[in-house]
């Protein structure tokens, strides 16, 4: 996640409850865990922090073929899935402010049997470009 400048500290704070969603939500993408629970563990810590209304969309979506397989989404407006090994997913995250600014993250998850493997390779510091 890049600001073009330097953040505020409700910047950084935004960013960490975004970080902290995503983070929760990846943990809890084993076999067997649902795609509606997975949504629901980061939209309830992004809530807690007085934004949920500021989450307007699912968490994520399949990977497959395309960037946006017609596949299974992380979104409690579609059907309840069941995770099982081999499924990939990105997961993303994000909080809106109208009028202010937005901040997203987005990995991609693949289930294994060992738990959730993140496959991106990004930094997660929260990066400030001068203008």
């Amino acid at each position: 996640t890049i600001c073009l400048g330097k953040s505020t500290a409700e910047m950084k704070a935004i960013y960490q409850t975004v970080r902290k969603a995503q983070e929760t939500a990846i943990a809890a993408m084993v076999e067997g865990s649902n795609t509606h629970l997975i949504d629901e563990i980061a939209r309830q810590i992004i809530t807690q922090e007085g934004h949920g209304k500021s989450f307007t969309h699912g968490l994520g979506h399949s990977i497959g073929l395309e960037t946006h397989d017609p596949g299974l989404n992380l979104s409690q407006a579609q059907p309840v899935e069941f995770l099982t090994k081999g499924m990939a997913f990105t997961v993303e995250p994000g909080i809106y402010l109208q009028n202010a600014f937005g901040v997203r993250t987005e990995d991609v998850i693949i289930v294994t049997e060992d738990g959730p493997l993140n496959i991106t390779n990004q930094p997660k510091e929260l990066l400030e470009l001068a203008l």
